[in-house]
């Protein structure tokens, strides 16, 4: 066959002869919603059944047929009201089929967010417009199950087929106004928010015909066909729901809370080589942000020690002003711990020379201007030479990467300035960067990022986010169904959780942004 081509609301879908599926938005440029559609095999991407399928079209309705030995897989594709896809498998020979991680693939472009919910018989996958406006693509899973999700595509497996078996998964796509729109009463057994921190409780529905089946460790109170879900220490905690629709499956992950973290990394920050003069050696800016903040937090026992590695980090810290934020910020602290001026002087010298927005200027500078205010000093400068830089370097909400856009956000709403309407940090500018920005965490609905960003980019943006005052931060509600604060009180949850499972070289970083947007509070 050649390509064919099908309507699905605004976007159209195109299927090439090998049963490759893409979705674009008409008017959008060579830009794709999905690409994909092919059953290959998890582990090496090799199709489940090689060669050409089989082709029946008609002008609504597609279907394509591969057929071995062993096993029988027949894609569909329906577009009488949406677009509906079912891929059912079968074993027509005499012995089993047994497929370990079938993988429908399923793939976004890079400046798209894609959201998706992979709990078993409970599934959904959004693809975000880039600038958060405009319509999305959603699936919701109709029968089968969705066990994993990731950058390649939606996990299947595992399937086992008896001989003459068969095993559907069928999903329904469309087009829908906002991300509101498609989560709005989909799922309620799976909670709202899948990340949340120590003592924090979630709730989702539960009846009393339905099996809950939780780990160790996970805590729960049932109340009116709902149960209450809390851990009461950090962890990854399986949760199952069987009822006779089948098993809802998904992982609630629990973090320790910041001052709990803060303790134990300030702990083995200052665990490390000392000088032969016996003083601790931090390694990096991240390492004395722990110790400045667990001293301050009085969660030290050796005071000394600490105060000692300070002063060294300090002394030892390059004598030009080209210091990166999180130092100038580190600065501002030890200000406030010495009282020495000379450290107030050098952190504004390092903000004044900056020439570009980057992530955390501006909460540098939020801490630098209230240590200023304090010492009885002038802040105009400095903010005015930040709102120069936002000026200078002002661009469309996805004319830029995540952490660019996210750094420009940062400076907008430190400086209140909100270009040509002159509405400040509810400006119309302020206003379109947030709705671009916040699809990366998910704009409201329930799951996971498909391609999470990374860690330390996670915890800038929650902290740039948490800056917006609240008639900013509601401006997406009817949207999203939330505030951007909530956005960023879930994705800090994940920061914390990552940090304390995950490690690893992002996590220095992405703890300081969490204390330095703590200090911006």
């Amino acid at each position: 066959m050649s390509g064919l081509t099908f309507p699905c609301g605004a976007a159209e879908v195109g299927v090439a002869p090998d049963g490759t599926v893409t979705a674009v938005l008409p008017g959008a440029g060579p830009e794709r919603l999905v690409s994909g559609g092919l059953l290959v095999h998890a582990a090496d991407g090799t199709p489940l059944v090689a060669g050409p399928p089989e082709v029946r079209a008609d002008e609504d309705e597609l279907e394509l047929a591969w057929f071995s030995g062993s096993l029988g897989l027949v894609v569909r594709h329906t577009f009488v009201a949406g677009w509906g896809l079912r891929v059912a498998l079968s074993a027509p020979g005499d012995h089993a089929v047994v497929l370990d991680d079938p993988l429908l693939t399923w793939r976004v472009p890079p400046a798209r967010p894609a959201w998706a919910l992979a709990a078993g018989a409970a599934g959904a996958y959004a693809v975000l417009p880039a600038d958060g406006t405009g319509p999305l693509l959603g699936g919701v899973l109709r029968s089968g199950a969705l066990p994993a999700v990731d950058a390649d595509g939606l996990h299947l497996g595992p399937v086992r087929l008896e001989p003459g078996g068969r095993y559907v998964v069928q999903w329904q796509w469309d087009l829908h106004p906002g991300p509101r729109s498609l989560g709005r009463g989909r799922h309620p057994e799976v909670p709202r928010r899948l990340d949340l921190v120590v003592d924090e409780v979630v709730v989702a529905d539960a009846g009393e015909d339905e099996a809950l089946v939780l780990a160790g460790g996970l805590e729960a109170e049932h109340s009116r066909g709902q149960v209450e879900l809390s851990a009461a220490s950090p962890g990854r905690y399986p949760v199952e729901l069987r009822s006779a629709r089948g098993t809802t499956a998904y992982e609630l992950r629990v973090g320790p809370t910041l001052d709990v973290l803060l303790a134990e990394r300030a702990l083995a920050a200052l665990d490390q080589p000392r000088t032969s003069a016996g003083v601790v050696r931090l390694p990096d800016v991240d390492a004395a942000l722990v110790v400045q903040r667990a001293l301050a937090a009085a969660v030290l026992p050796d005071i000394e020690t600490a105060e000692e590695a300070l002063d060294l980090r300090t002394a030892r810290l390059p004598e030009d002003d080209a210091l990166d934020p999180r130092t100038v910020g580190y600065l501002c602290g030890e200000h406030t711990r010495t009282r020495d001026a000379g450290l107030l002087d050098r952190a504004e010298r390092a903000v004044l020379a900056a020439r570009a927005p980057e992530p955390g200027l501006g909460l540098a500078a939020t801490q630098l201007c209230l240590a200023l205010l304090l010492a009885g000093r002038p802040v105009a400068p400095v903010l005015e030479h930040l709102a120069g830089l936002a000026a200078a370097a002002d661009r469309p909400p996805v004319a830029a990467p995540l952490a660019d856009q996210a750094a420009l956000l940062e400076l907008e709403v430190v400086t209140a300035r909100g270009g040509p309407d002159g509405g400040g940090a509810g400006s119309t500018t302020v206003r379109d960067r947030v709705a671009a920005l916040g699809g990366w965490l998910g704009a409201g609905l329930t799951g996971r990022a498909v391609r999470p960003v990374p860690v330390d980019q996670l915890a800038h943006l929650c902290a740039v986010l948490a800056l917006l005052p609240e008639p900013a931060a509601a401006a997406h509600r009817t949207r999203w169904g939330c505030t951007a604060q909530v956005l960023a009180t879930t994705g800090r949850a994940q920061v914390l959780e990552r940090v304390a499972w995950d490690g690893g070289p992002a996590a220095g970083p992405a703890l300081s942004w969490l204390l330095l947007a703590a200090r911006a509070d």
